[in-house]
């Protein structure tokens, strides 16, 4: 069974290296690559995204990419940690639920690399998790559209 429901509205916003899809029923917002980022191309991407997501007052993000096998800066995360999603709880307010979905078989190898689930511990209104396929990824962002509606 396939958690994907028809599309009442769409919205599409694209850098030449990342795209940010919107659609309303239920609201989500997919970005995607095909190809690993660089640093700055990062930035823009989850620029665009919270842009995108004030927009349209989303809060359930699913971002597909790749990650480097030496991982990113620490720059890179101290910019997410003490910049980015400092914002993103002061513009969305309530619980931020973002999926990152990575390629196949990439996430086998998420510890060995030195990742780890991602800032939930940073930032209260703000929930990361990986996932491998994006049926568990919407299923996950599913459970907490259902807990936030519900409480």
């Amino acid at each position: 069974m396939s958690l994907l429901l028809p599309i009442m509205e769409s919205a599409y916003t694209l850098l030449d290296f990342y795209t940010v899809e919107y659609t309303a029923n239920p609201p989500l917002l997919r970005g995607t690559t095909r190809r690993l980022l660089t640093e700055e191309e990062i930035t823009a991407s989850v620029e665009l995204v919270l842009v995108q997501a004030q927009q349209h007052g989303c809060r359930y993000w699913l971002l597909a990419g790749e990650l480097p096998l030496q991982g990113y800066s620490d720059a890179l995360h101290t910019w997410m940690r003490e910049d980015y999603f400092p914002r993103v709880e002061e513009t969305l307010p309530g619980i931020v639920a973002i999926a990152m979905l990575l390629p196949p078989g990439q996430e086998v190898d998420l510890d060995a690399q030195g990742y780890v689930q991602p800032l939930d511990v940073l930032r209260p209104g703000v929930r990361t998790e990986w996932f491998a396929t994006p049926d568990s990824a919407l299923i996950w962002l599913a459970q907490i559209r259902e807990r936030v509606e519900n409480s």
